[in-house]
């Protein structure tokens, strides 16, 4: 949740964070509305708020909002209009071991993890990514919070699936300082 404010309060707009759990992206909706409300900045979550075509609706007409979104904002809806400031991603998007359907498609494979599950997530990662940069125009601060993409081995199918860009691991402490950097032009 304070890397949530942190990164709405350093951004000139808009922001959109993608969670895998209708329950954590509930957890942060109520942690950070009442602290970023005082500073003016909007927060705006799939189920509560709506569909998610009206969360980016919502998101496309604000300036400064925050949208919380699960699965479905992670592929397929557009943000018609305008672009985003900064996308964050809480978790890596798994595929939830114990759905039927992907334990059933996971017992096909010698290695269900990193046959399906890794490959799987690999491709949700990169269409959550497609929120942020849409075309060589696009800028965007792209914040990811879970921390396997650097401590497992598979982090690096993560990292390599992004396309070229700059690379920063940094402290949640430095992350505000960086983000308001970036945003005014003088990242190093």
């Amino acid at each position: 949740a304070d890397v949530l404010v942190d990164i709405a309060k350093s951004s000139a707009g808009r922001v959109l964070a993608l969670f895998t759990s209708i329950s954590a992206l509930d957890n942060a909706r109520k942690a950070i509305g009442p602290a970023l409300g005082r500073e003016g900045i909007r927060v705006i979550a799939q189920g509560a708020d709506g569909s998610p075509a009206r969360i980016m609706r919502m998101l496309a007409e604000d300036g400064r909002t925050i949208a919380l979104g699960t699965s479905s904002l992670w592929e397929g809806v557009d943000l018609k209009g305008a672009s985003l400031d900064a996308l964050v991603m809480a978790r890596l998007p798994f595929p939830v071991p114990s759905d039927p359907i992907v334990a059933a498609r996971s017992e096909q494979f010698d290695d269900g993890f990193n046959e399906y599950s890794i490959p799987e997530a690999v491709q949700r990662f990169r269409q959550g990514f497609g929120r942020l940069i849409r075309s060589r125009a696009d800028r965007g601060a792209f914040v990811i919070i879970d921390k396997r993409i650097v401590t497992k081995n598979y982090g690096v199918k993560f990292q390599r699936a992004l396309p070229r860009c700059t690379v920063r691991r940094v402290s949640t402490e430095r992350l505000f300082p960086l983000l308001e950097s970036w945003r005014d032009g003088t990242f190093e």
